[in-house]
């Protein structure tokens, strides 16, 4: 079933334009008895804008109009139940009209509530005091159809201020009592100011013995003459204590879930590590171990036994690490001794890192402009004298990190920004001025050489655009989920292109067919890449992303992803063949509607999993 298009673009500026229909004859004489000045030829225009929602968008086409005069060329609003109207652009005051039960003042507010028999007190005539400090609102309909408490609900927690409001008022005194009072915190003995004092140590890794320090002891007699510092030996029993306290709570955590368990080593002085973490549906993350791999094989038998303790729960549904051949591989035997499903995952950030490495690599020119300004700025920062007086001029010269292949990036930028302002302050200064030794001297030479070179300049310039492209995308997996990664990379692959056909890639003594085989390989490289971390379970999560199903076109990457959905998540999820026949007809119900999730009461956590799947989508 093809998507319904509620607008339609502008092909001179690309804007989203809404479509306007004629006004019913039996809306027009219906306005028109309400006092409305409606003309045959204005126009209605859909109540469907960005932000707003499903509970506040059937609030508004039960009872209001949106129409556009050809006459005045402007939007109105107008009630369908009273003479009420609003030249606002938005929607947002038909709401507040709608949800009013009565005009947003002190006598018709008192009249109401009594009516309803509640008293206007103190907390009530403030909450009416908040809503109106912000200026004239709207008054309610003269013929009301009421909003339904759920629908009050709704838009009390979507943050509308009048419901915000008639939510506050109408709330029976019996659920005030209800609410827990607020009480004072009580006062902490000895033993729990020590604790707290100790925490707050190790936390701000503070050495133990500051504790016993003659100007810390005097600092809190002066502050609390009651209270003792805690000993050396205290501040390390606290710290046991503690440990044991995090295990226990560390053990509980792993038995809720969903979780993914995420993994990544480093090397620090010569000394291998691993982190391992969890992060939950919601995104919030968890760090559970630090596990020294000095005394360890780095292979990946020797880090799947390392992460085997957390990756056997059954709260585990996946696990995330970076593109290592061996973490990989290790991740894949924990993945084979699962009894149940637990999904194998890539870190796409850490892919975006790759695939900017690997442009680098591919365009020769770029690689070889991009370490001579690194190598320039490395000297410049060196020189501590000339470094102080940059910062002092708000100039920023960024060198490459090791390993943080996104910091290429922003080294170019960077070096377009400042080079001119870096270039003359350097010489102004003199570089023979600032080196402490003649060697130092020679670099900042050269340096200085490296930034007044236009050349240079103009190479970092152009390669920009396919650099930035790749960070940014790479800045976007920094807080995405799993159904955004497919779409994370289309877009990459568009700017990638506007790059590459935009772009100036001839250096000099190349000829066009050099150029045309180099920006071939980048596609490829993106290729070759997007392969490697979009399986087809990232593929299938896809549908899940909400973002492709509200365009007016369902995009190509989109089909390819229910495709696989269809093929391979009932029988991923279910075993009874009747389950899976439901789960496909509900994806394609939901493809068709554009639905997600929006309104949808989902069960309780205990629920059946064949439940919970037909809960969340729209039929």
């Amino acid at each position: 079933m093809a998507p319904k298009k509620r607008k339609s673009l502008s092909a001179a500026d690309g804007e989203q334009v809404e479509q306007k229909t004629q006004i019913p004859e039996d809306v027009l004489a219906e306005l028109r008895a309400l006092g409305h000045e409606v003309d045959a030829s204005d126009l209605m225009m859909p109540l469907q804008l960005r932000g707003v929602t499903a509970t506040a968008l059937a609030i508004l086409e039960a009872r209001f109009v949106r129409i556009f005069s050809k006459k005045s060329q402007k939007i109105q609003l107008v009630c369908r139940r009273c003479s009420w109207s609003s030249m606002a652009t938005g929607v947002c005051r038909g709401v507040e009209h709608a949800v009013h039960f009565a005009n947003p003042n002190p006598s018709d507010v008192q009249r109401y509530l009594e009516s309803r028999e509640l008293d206007y007190d103190e907390k009530r005539a403030k909450a009416l005091t908040e809503y109106k400090k912000f200026g004239s609102r709207t008054n309610a309909c003269a013929n009301p159809n009421h909003v339904t408490p759920q629908e009050l609900k709704v838009l009390n927690a979507q943050k509308n201020p009048a419901a915000k409001l008639w939510f506050e008022l109408l709330r029976a005194p019996e659920a005030r009592a209800m609410l827990p009072e607020k009480q004072p915190r009580p006062a902490m003995d000895q033993e729990g100011l020590e604790r707290l004092h100790a925490l707050s140590i190790f936390q701000n890794h503070q050495s133990f013995m500051s504790v016993e320090s003659n100007m810390t002891k005097l600092f809190f007699k002066n502050l609390a003459p009651t209270y003792k510092c805690p000993t050396r030996f205290k501040v390390r029993d606290v710290l046991d204590s503690t440990a044991a306290e995090l295990e226990d709570y560390k053990q509980k955590l792993l038995k809720q879930g969903p979780f993914c368990l995420c993994t990544d080593g480093a090397t620090i002085s010569g000394l291998g590590f691993l982190n391992v973490g969890i992060m939950d549906s919601g995104g919030v993350c968890y760090h559970l171990d630090h596990i020294s791999m000095v005394h360890r094989d780095s292979t990946a038998a020797g880090l799947a036994e390392v992460l085997r303790p957390y990756a056997q729960h059954k709260s585990v549904f996946g696990i995330c690490a970076d593109n290592a051949a061996n973490i990989q591989a290790a991740i894949a035997i924990l993945a084979a001794e699962r009894q149940d499903f637990v999904l194998p995952l890539r870190c796409m950030e850490h892919g975006m890192q790759l695939l900017l490495k690997d442009v680098r690599a591919a365009i020769p020119w770029l690689e070889k402009a991009t370490k001579e300004v690194n190598a320039a700025i490395r000297t410049v920062r060196r020189s501590k004298k000339f470094f102080g007086k940059l910062k002092a001029s708000g100039l920023v010269l960024q060198h490459r990190r090791k390993t943080r292949h996104n910091s290429w990036s922003t080294m170019a930028v960077k070096w377009v920004q400042h080079r001119a302002k870096v270039a003359e302050l350097l010489r102004s200064e003199g570089p023979e001025k600032l080196g402490h030794s003649a060697r130092q001297r020679k670099k900042l030479q050269t340096a200085l050489l490296a930034l007044e070179r236009r050349p240079l300049e103009a190479r970092i310039r152009r390669a920009v655009p396919v650099m930035w492209a790749v960070t940014s995308a790479s800045k976007v997996f920094a807080c995405a989920r799993l159904p955004e990664a497919l779409g994370v990379w289309c877009l990459l692959k568009s700017r990638l292109e506007e790059a590459l056909e935009t772009c100036d890639f001839k250096d000099s003594g190349e000829n066009n067919g050099t150029v045309e085989l180099r920006k071939n390989k980048v596609r490829e490289l993106y290729a070759r890449r997007k392969e490697q971390f979009c399986t087809d379970m990232v593929l299938a999560a896809s549908i899940f992303d909400p973002r492709p199903l509200f365009g007016l076109e369902e995009p190509d990457h989109a089909h390819a992803a229910f495709v696989m959905a269809r093929k391979i998540l009932p029988k991923k999820f279910f075993d009874s063949t009747e389950v899976q026949e439901a789960c496909v007809s509900d994806m394609d119900d939901y493809r068709a509607k554009k639905g997600l999730f929006r309104d949808t009461d989902f069960p309780t956590s205990d629920a059946p999993l064949s439940e919970a799947w037909k809960a969340k989508m729209i039929v």
